[in-house]
C-alpha cells in the first residue's frame, strides 16, 4: 500500500485555471492463483463502485483497479478514469516457472543385449558353483588326508535306516569310495 501524487481536473479559482494535484491510495494484492485473483476482482464489484465515472457511483466507494495475472491494483482517489489509468498502467506483473528436471532418456534396451547379458550371467554362476564345488571336494580330500577316519570316515558311528524293499543289508562302507580296506 502506497500514497501517489495524481494529476487532478481543473479547478476554477477566481480569474485562473489551474490544476491541483490530489493524492490516491495504492494497493497492490497478490494471489496464490490468477483464477482466484479473477474471482476476486469480479466480486470487488460488488463492495465497489469498481472503474466507474465520476457521478455514476450509486453510493458505493469509487475505486479504480485493473489486475495483471495474480495481481490486482486498487487506486483510490483519483477523480478520473484517465488519471488513475496513468498510475495503473505502469503497474507490471509476470511470473516465470522453471522446471529442473533431469535431461536423461530412459529406453528397455535391445532383445540382443538382454541374451547377451542372460549368458554372460548363466555363466558366471556355472563358475561360481564350479569353484565351490572343487573347493568342498578338496577340502574332504584334505581331511581324509589330515586326519582319516576321524572326520568322514567313521564307519562304527554312522547309522542307516533301512527300508528293507531289497534283500540286500546296506553297508556302510558302500558310501565310501576312497576306503583304506579295500
Amino acid at each position: 500500500m502506497a500514497r501517489y501524487r495524481l494529476p487532478a481536473g481543473k479547478l476554477s479559482n477566481q480569474s485562473s485555471r489551474r490544476e491541483l494535484p490530489a493524492e490516491g491510495l495504492l494497493l497492490l494484492i497478490l494471489y496464490p492463483t490468477q483464477q482466484l485473483a479473477a474471482d476476486r476482482y469480479d466480486a470487488l464489484s460488488k463492495s465497489f463502485a469498481l472503474n466507474v465515472e465520476p457521478g455514476q457511483e450509486a453510493g458505493r466507494p469509487s475505486v479504480f483497479g485493473t489486475r495483471s495475472s495474480a495481481l490486482i491494483a486498487l487506486l483510490s482517489g483519483a477523480e478520473t478514469r484517465e488519471a488513475a489509468a496513468e498510475l495503473l498502467n505502469q503497474v507490471h506483473y509476470s511470473s516465470d516457472v522453471t522446471w529442473n528436471e533431469p535431461t536423461h532418456n530412459i529406453t528397455d534396451p535391445s532383445i540382443s543385449t538382454i541374451v547377451v547379458g542372460a549368458i554372460l550371467d548363466t555363466g558366471a554362476i556355472m563358475l561360481l558353483v564350479f569353484a565351490a564345488s572343487i573347493g568342498f571336494g578338496g577340502f574332504r580330500l584334505l581331511a581324509k588326508l589330515v586326519a582319516p577316519g576321524k572326520i568322514f570316515d567313521r564307519n562304527a558311528e554312522v547309522e542307516i535306516l533301512q527300508l528293507g524293499i531289497n534283500s540286500k543289508p546296506v553297508d556302510v562302507k558302500d558310501f565310501y569310495i576312497l576306503h583304506s580296506s579295500r
